[in-house]
């Protein structure tokens, strides 16, 4: 695939494809015409892929589920890490556990990119033509923004659907898995949400510094997979959103959590909405 590549890129002429590209229709369609309409148009193949690949992602672990409950079964090491990550409610639960607490912090990458965009198009000078129309800098971030909360509940849906259809094909039983598998994805959505805020805040108020949702993001990861090994102190695992995330299937749902955690997510991106409005655009 590689040389036919460079055989292909070697032919073709600079900024040209092979294969023409047709022109669009002259008139955009009615739903094109908003900001929110314009931000779907511009990440939807991010999203399709991203949901794909979770919900591909999902069906693997889910197919694993079993043999990974035998292997834990005979493994005590292995099995106190996964209790660790996941809880002590069953070896099979507390890995689903941990794993959908993975997965959501990989949903979070979702989210960081797509947020990430908002800089994006404000450095490559793409904003600059849409706050020159009648939309408002809040609406153009807001259209951004919800796709950035709205993506993720979509990508983490796919895969507590692709988790508990692979261990429910398993296991025979695919609707009492995704009865157990579904709320563990549904659960993990404030925690991205945060990162999300994060993110937002960033963007609007430390826009030369938006990359560090990544150092966020990836100290998240460190304390979700380190962390708990480790058995660090509960005040030092706290400072990532997924460790005050109910542990299912398995555990107890508990609602004061996901509430404070949405709650900081809106104040995050609400702030940083309101510093995006009061600085000058483009900063390079």
């Amino acid at each position: 695939l590689l040389l036919v590549a460079v055989w292909l890129a070697s032919r073709r002429d600079l900024g040209r494809g092979l294969l023409g590209v047709r022109p669009g229709p002259a008139r955009a369609a009615r739903w094109l015409r908003s900001p929110l309409g314009l931000a779907w148009r511009l990440q939807r193949g991010l999203l399709a892929g991203w949901v794909a690949g979770l919900a591909v992602t999902g069906l693997v672990v889910g197919a694993i589920t079993k043999s990974i409950g035998q292997l834990l079964s005979q493994n005590r090491a292995l099995a106190h890490v996964f209790a660790h990550l996941g809880g002590s409610t069953g070896l099979v639960n507390a890995y689903l556990a941990a794993m959908m607490s993975l997965l959501g912090i990989i949903v979070s990458s979702y989210a960081i990119q797509a947020l990430l965009r908002l800089r994006a198009e404000e450095v490559s000078g793409h904003a600059e033509p849409v706050l020159a129309s009648a939309t408002t800098r809040g609406r153009w971030a807001a259209s951004h923004l919800s796709l950035s909360l709205l993506g993720p509940a979509a990508a983490l849906l796919a895969a507590g659907l692709g988790v508990g259809l692979g261990h429910g094909l398993e296991t025979g039983h695919p609707a009492q898995e995704l009865l157990q598998v579904l709320p563990a994805a549904a659960v993990q959505l404030p925690a991205v949400w945060v990162l999300t805020g994060v993110t937002m805040l960033l963007v609007g108020a430390l826009p030369r510094w938006a990359a560090l949702s990544w150092a966020a993001l990836a100290l998240c990861l460190l304390l979700s997979l380190v962390g708990t090994a480790l058995q660090l102190n509960q005040s030092v695992l706290g400072i990532s959103p997924f460790a005050h995330v109910p542990l299912l299937p398995g555990g107890s749902l508990v609602l004061a959590p996901l509430a404070w955690l949405a709650l900081i997510a809106a104040l995050l991106a609400a702030a940083g909405i309101a510093a995006l409005e009061r600085r000058a655009i483009p900063t390079p």
